[in-house]
């Protein structure tokens, strides 16, 4: 891992357990956040594809009106993204549902409907394995 030149890290292995919460102690400059921030980007190999790793950068602007757990659950812009799809997703949906009853539409509009609903289960889907329902507790 290196940083402007400096290499950080070299030829190291880092081997953490799950569930277990870790710090990390060094003098300032010596690459902790660089390690962290590089951690939660994925550009550190070897982690497993069911592990989540969020980084929150220290120098984030805070905010009166949000806790530290907000901060945390806001960083994880994946599941953010995931639950912005399915809300637009689930209001088109309804959409096509009213056409429907009203007998309101064509073979394009149904069309539109299967593939939305195919991509609404994928969210659905996706939502479920990054655990999103659970995200305030593990943050």
């Amino acid at each position: 891992l290196d940083f402007e030149g400096n290499v950080l890290l070299k030829e190291s292995e880092v081997v953490l357990a799950f569930g277990h919460r870790y710090g990390l102690v060094g003098p300032n400059g010596s690459g902790k956040s660089t390690f962290m921030r590089a951690l939660g980007k994925g550009e550190i190999g070897g982690i497993p594809d069911d592990i989540k790793v969020l980084y929150v950068d220290q120098e984030v602007a805070g905010d009166e009106t949000k806790s530290a757990v907000d901060m945390v659950i806001e960083a994880d812009t994946e599941r953010l993204e995931l639950l912005a799809e399915k809300e637009e997703l689930e209001k088109k949906k309804e959409e096509c549902d009213k056409r429907e009853e009203a007998e309101d539409y064509n073979e394009k509009d149904i069309e539109e409907a299967q593939e939305m609903q195919e991509r609404l289960t994928e969210v659905y889907k996706e939502l479920h394995v990054i655990g999103a329902h659970s995200a305030e507790h593990r943050a």
